[in-house]
């Protein structure tokens, strides 16, 4: 599945958004590792979602001696606040929602131990191989 950069965008401002952070707010990398497990999104989409971040001026890395910490923006507590962050009603941010309301039901599945149908898994090989030519 290709996961849009909007899509990390938004997975990660979520666990601001939950843990009730506002401007100004951290979060541990230990802490925003462990809530990142939850959205049902790999390890190297998580790195990348820090990355598109902090190039967007959303997220700020603040050192400690013993630790590394992850900062909410002014412009990441605005988009937080955004109409079509807090409500989306158009079509790409949707498609985010939809996207993560996917992967996050995938989790909860295999907590479960439904193991599911193969479908998604063939489809994605028949995707790669066709965007190869």
């Amino acid at each position: 599945m290709q996961v849009l950069d909007s899509t990390l965008e938004r997975a990660l401002l979520n666990i601001y958004k939950i843990s009730g952070l506002r401007v100004g707010g951290a979060l541990s990398v230990a802490a925003l590792q462990r809530a990142w497990s939850q959205t049902g999104l790999r390890d190297d989409d998580f790195r990348d979602a820090v990355r598109i971040l902090l190039r967007r001026g959303l997220l700020e890395v603040r050192d400690r001696p013993d630790a590394m910490d992850v900062m909410l923006t002014a412009a990441g507590a605005e988009r937080l606040q955004a109409d079509a962050f807090r409500n989306p009603t158009e079509d790409p941010d949707l498609e985010d929602v939809h996207a993560l309301e996917t992967v996050r039901a995938r989790v909860l599945a295999r907590r479960r131990g439904w193991t599911g149908s193969r479908r998604r898994r063939d489809d994605d090989r028949q995707t790669e191989s066709t965007s190869i030519h």
